[in-house]
């Protein structure tokens, strides 16, 4: 679940597959330019979203744009339990988050 840190609620998802040597995600509900994106990683825990130009591109893994810094994701675990946080360019909160099992 994420959460708004401008509201403090919960109010979407953001769904992490593993594909094709590859992470991906996807936000629920959808995000209408995001879609379904690369999660790139750029540093231990950090990753950025990369854009697939299309559907039909989508299935050979080929990234038309990268959103460093614009949208950077970072992963953690502490005590088993998995978390993140999404910031922009001028370090503001996007989001936070946590694993649902």
């Amino acid at each position: 679940m994420l959460t708004n840190p401008k509201t403090g609620k919960e109010d979407g998802k953001l769904i992490v597959t593993y594909e094709r040597g590859g992470l991906k995600g996807t936000f629920d509900p959808n995000d209408t330019y995001l879609q379904t994106f690369a999660l790139m990683k750029v540093a231990p825990d950090l990753f950025t979203v990369g854009l697939f130009m299309s559907a039909e591109v989508y299935a050979d893994g080929e990234v038309y744009e990268v959103l460093r810094p614009d949208f950077m994701i970072t992963f953690t675990v502490k005590g088993g339990e998995a978390s993140e946080e999404a910031r922009g360019a001028s370090d503001e909160l996007y989001f936070t988050g946590k694993r649902v099992k």
